[in-house]
């Protein structure tokens, strides 16, 4: 079987296999084969998505709303007290994992106590170490998802949780998104960078997203989403290096986004009674929060009860009124009002790029974070045994160091490294084929050709081979840096590698269409 066949999860999963055996036969190795088996595990999971940030920032808001589903806690105080560990399960269920290692189960309905500072059972809360909720959400199939405390909590226990969480080995999240609301100061940004010294790099373009929200609350509420875009340049322009540290950052709103998706009937009704209200009467209605959700008009019938507008509140906010009643007074249907507002949110967006550019490359992102963890192990072990344990622990350390040299998916993770890391000379039609080589849009040939897979596989092939000859020229270009050099001679063998798969594929089909046809 040549090495094109086998594919990357079989070759690391052949590869722990023989380091676990090997470790078996020597009591000495016995922590290392616990680590080994432990990064084994943690491979045929789904991968973990944190979401993470500072202090009321909407952290359980925007998780909800990336559900679609009341899964976490909110308010407007600073709440989210234990890390909320979001996990598939055929049927819903909740387990409370304590400081002293024990695992309790808990009734389901109790996770808005155990999760949240103002609990019934606070002497519970203060044992928890964290919360694992299962719940039959087909996202939860491709993901693990985990709701934090604020990072710089006015409470210590708080942040205390989710830096634990985020250091520690073995449940540590593969990928981050972070959530700021306002701006990124100065503070915020050396936060940052602490953040990623301290937790294994996770603060990188290939493992963190960044989203600013609670951008919504401004006078002009139809410019929301202008203002939050300029924002986001404005934060970029200010701290380049945040291009490094995210992928990419967009500007979203929690509220909205999950309140479109729980939109009721009940709803529906009252924002159509205030879309029907006379345009200063409505403004009047809407202008304060307060008196939006307590005030009653009894001079004026046609106002919606205060109690049905405190309950539209909840479900959409502010900015998700304002817009439900400007959609419906432009003549658009309110059968529509869900999918738009949804849409107009940008948490769709935020779902995309979750699942494309993490899940995309979990495995990925994951193996080689496991192979770093167990190679560091193996090499802690080779220093400090001798004999034959000394010598299966540095064979274990040099087979990872091989099938990373070896292996052409991981040395494409090491050109988007650079990528991210802002080192390399490309143009953006070569970022742009980068991208799509590794993963952004898919791992078929077609994707990584950023081609859609209805493409003939003529034209295919053809592609192939034309990207390949250009990345071999771009390894010879006049006063390009080392650096760049590599990365050319990397992509013009990954692009080899799509040509011959799609070569092979081709002929097959050529085959396959011979036999349809009952050539003689």
């Amino acid at each position: 079987m040549s090495l094109e066949e086998i594919s990357l999860k079989d070759k690391v999963g052949r590869l722990l296999d023989s380091a676990l055996g090997e470790c078996s036969a020597h009591a000495s190795l016995k922590d290392l084969a616990a680590v080994i088996a432990s990064r084994r595990n943690q491979l045929a999971k789904p991968m973990r998505v944190a979401f993470v940030g500072k202090t009321n920032a909407g952290k359980s808001t925007m998780m909800n709303a990336f559900l679609g589903e009341e899964v976490a806690p909110t308010g407007n105080t600073e709440l989210t007290f234990n890390v909320s560990w979001f996990k598939y399960g055929e049927q819903p269920k909740l387990l409370v994992h304590t400081v002293d290692g024990g695992v309790e189960e808990e009734d389901f309905a109790n996770l808005s106590n155990l999760a949240v500072r103002c609990s019934k059972n606070p002497e519970l809360v203060q044992r928890i170490r964290y919360i694992e909720v299962f719940r039959p959400h087909p996202l939860l199939k491709v993901f693990d998802l985990i709701d934090t405390p604020g990072l710089h909590s006015f409470y210590e226990k708080d942040s205390k949780n989710t830096s634990e969480l985020l250091a520690d080995p073995e449940n540590r999240p593969d990928a981050v998104v972070f959530l700021f609301s306002g701006t990124l100061q100065a503070p915020d940004m050396a936060a940052l960078e602490q953040l990623h010294r301290d937790h294994g790099n996770l603060m990188t373009g290939l493992t963190a997203l960044g989203v600013l929200t609670k951008f919504d609350g401004i006078a002009e509420w139809e410019k929301a989403f202008e203002q939050g875009h300029a924002v986001v340049r404005g934060i970029q322009d200010s701290h380049p290096e945040t291009r490094r540290i995210f992928y990419a950052m967009i500007p979203a709103i929690g509220a909205a986004g999950f309140g479109a998706q729980v939109l009721s009937v009940e709803h529906l009704e009252t924002i159509g009674k205030l879309a029907a209200l006379p345009g200063p009467l409505c403004n009047k209605v809407i202008r304060d929060t307060k008196n939006f959700c307590e005030k009653e008009y009894p001079e004026e019938p046609a106002v919606p009860p205060s109690a049905a507008r405190k309950d539209l509140f909840n479900c959409l906010g502010g900015y998700g009124i304002r817009f439900a009643i400007r959609y419906l007074n432009e003549g658009n249907p309110i059968d529509g009002l869900a999918r738009d507002l949804a849409a107009n949110s940008n948490v769709p967006t935020l779902r995309q790029l979750v699942t494309a550019h993490f899940g995309g490359r979990a495995y990925l992102i994951k193996s080689r974070a496991a192979l770093g963890a167990i190679r560091e192990a193996a090499f802690d072990k080779g220093q400090r045994l001798s004999g034959a344990p000394m010598e299966i622990a540095c064979r274990i350390a040099s087979a990872i160091d091989a099938v990373a040299a070896d292996e052409l998916r991981y040395r494409e993770f090491t050109v988007l490294e650079r990528y991210y890391q802002g080192t390399l000379d490309l143009n953006d039609a070569e970022l742009r084929q980068l991208l799509d080589l590794t993963g952004e849009h898919g791992s078929s040939c077609a994707a990584r050709l950023g081609k859609p897979a209805e493409d003939p596989i003529e034209q295919l092939v053809a592609l192939a081979a034309q990207r390949q000859r250009y990345w071999r020229e771009a390894a010879y270009r006049p006063f390009a840096s080392l650096e760049t050099q590599e990365t050319a001679r990397i992509l013009a063998e990954s692009f080899s590698a799509v040509h011959q798969r799609l070569a092979r594929a081709a002929e097959h089909l050529q085959a396959a269409r011979s036999l349809l046809a009952y050539e003689l």
